[in-house]
């Protein structure tokens, strides 16, 4: 059977999948705020075991969100650097697409993401869409997802065939060290994930 969602997000994942290899934590040096920031390059090896201690700063979410979507062919879902707010005092950040989605977090002490929310209205003309900002949230927040991981990872949370997620609501996978949940209210989708 031909699941929609799994051809949208081959490409997005196709990217991850031909750079599999181990990461290497190196230091990238200081952000001027004192904080040491920390990146990870790709190496031969085992990318599925390493890359549970994965942890995405914040300050490289839009160079990874855009570099998937645009290996995926959708620039309209890029990140602009100015549309995105942090408020560092309260460690949450927040960012509002043209759609009026939103996509918005917590960070840790460290600088890495401890949350992310994609919350959307629930427009059955849009699930493609959503669809692919949920594959965005755990592609960028996971290394090396290959495609037959992320349509099981849909499977799990019941998203069904052509884009169907009236029964996802509720749901969560775990994936890694991230927890994923759909959840449902008041006329909204929302796409939480959550490091652990």
């Amino acid at each position: 059977m031909f699941r929609i969602y799994a051809c949208i997000f081959v490409v997005i994942v196709l990217a991850l999948s031909a750079c599999r290899g181990d990461l290497v934590e190196m230091e990238r040096g200081n952000d001027g705020s004192g904080k040491r920031m920390r990146s990870y390059m790709m190496q031969s090896g085992d990318l599925n075991v390493l890359s549970q201690d994965y942890a995405l700063p914040l300050s490289e979410l839009i160079a990874k969100w855009n570099a998937l979507a645009d290996e995926a062919a959708i620039p309209e879902h890029r990140l602009s650097a100015d549309q995105l707010h942090v408020d560092e005092g309260n460690g949450t950040f927040a960012y509002v697409f043209r759609s009026n989605a939103q996509l918005s977090g917590t960070i840790r002490r460290d600088g890495t993401i401890a949350s992310m929310t994609y919350r959307t209205e629930d427009d059955p003309s849009m699930h493609v869409d959503m669809l692919m900002k949920w594959a965005l949230v755990i592609a960028v927040t996971n290394l090396g997802i290959l495609p037959n991981e992320v349509d099981r990872y849909f499977l799990q949370l019941d998203i069904g065939p052509n884009g169907q997620v009236s029964a996802s609501a509720g749901k969560h996978v775990t994936i890694n060290q991230g927890v994923y949940r759909v959840d449902k209210a008041d006329g909204f989708y929302a796409f939480t994930f959550t490091k652990s």
